[in-house]
């Protein structure tokens, strides 16, 4: 199509670009001219509306929208003068992903601190720092960098807010003590108290992000990982 000036493809996520020649059709015109084009090629694209697909106008001043597109949420915004800024957050499925997988970790250690609160926080500490900081993959995939800034890089600082989102989740996770280890109620409540202190000091999305901190794991400690979180 003459009139398509970037075009991009992630498996079956379409990003396209289109600067409209004279006399200009509308959006909406564009996109039953590609509908059709899918169909002859045997495929077809989500329907408008079911929040999978996005038509955005910025021919109209005054426009503000946002799309959902390989895990961020592009949030395009075209004053009167005609100027466009785009700014990238983390799209509603990333941060319910990444929420669950703080779950899984609380999950694990309620699980697990029966049968020994010291390995029970060194798996916890261990998942969550692999989720709150940055390391390297191995294997064939030894020179991809992963995690929590190397996998979002494109947030824009304006949306930081949601990193610090992910740590209050952490604050508001409940450990759940086997009660037989402790003598008495106050001895489990200081222990808690004790865990959730060395958390929220030593584990911070926003710090892994903005610092861009780095942290290597060994494979047995990946594979560990893996199975909490899986």
């Amino acid at each position: 199509m003459e009139d398509v000036i970037y075009y991009a493809r992630y498996v079956d996520d379409i990003f396209i670009i289109i600067s409209p020649r004279f006399p200009k059709k509308k959006v909406e015109d564009y996109y039953a001219e590609i509908s059709n084009i899918a169909e002859y090629e045997d495929f077809s694209l989500k329907d408008v509306g079911d929040n999978k697909c996005s038509l955005v106008d910025l021919t109209i001043p005054n426009v503000s929208e946002k799309i959902t597109y390989l895990g961020y949420t592009l949030y395009i915004e075209r004053d009167n003068k005609n100027k466009t800024k785009v700014l990238f957050g983390l799209s509603e499925p990333k941060k319910d992903k990444i929420k669950n997988r703080i779950s899984k970790c609380f999950a694990s250690f309620n699980e697990t601190n029966k049968y020994g609160i010291k390995h029970a926080k060194k798996r916890l500490f261990l998942s969550l720092r692999f989720l709150t900081t940055n390391t390297k993959l191995t294997g064939a995939k030894s020179r991809v960098k992963v995690g929590i800034y190397f996998s979002n890089s494109f947030l824009d600082k304006e949306y930081y807010r949601e990193l610090e989102e992910f740590d209050d989740f952490i604050k508001n996770q409940e450990l759940y003590l086997y009660d037989k280890i402790f003598q008495n109620e106050r001895m489990q409540q200081a222990c808690k108290d004790n865990i959730m202190s060395f958390l929220i000091n030593n584990v911070s999305f926003k710090k892994g992000f903005c610092n861009k901190t780095y942290h290597n794991f060994s494979k047995s400690e990946l594979k560990l990982i893996k199975s909490i979180l899986r």
